[in-house]
């Protein structure tokens, strides 16, 4: 039935995260871009999907632990 559409605070609590993370571990943009983009697909976080969101926070995560 296709993709469950991500509410607004979901979905910036996903980015956060992510953001969070970057930030932390001083990425540069270009790093930041190429990580997401062999992570999911896509270089930034505008435009993905719920699960897509979940996979890249969750690996940004673990970068961290």
């Amino acid at each position: 039935q296709g993709e469950v559409t991500l509410s607004p605070r979901s979905a910036e609590a996903y980015r956060k995260s992510i953001h969070a993370v970057k930030k932390q571990k001083n990425m540069k943009d270009k790093d930041y871009r190429n990580f997401l983009l062999s992570a999911v697909g896509k270089d930034s976080t505008k435009g993905m999907t719920e699960g897509e969101l979940a996979q890249a926070a969750g690996l940004f995560q673990a970068m961290v632990r």
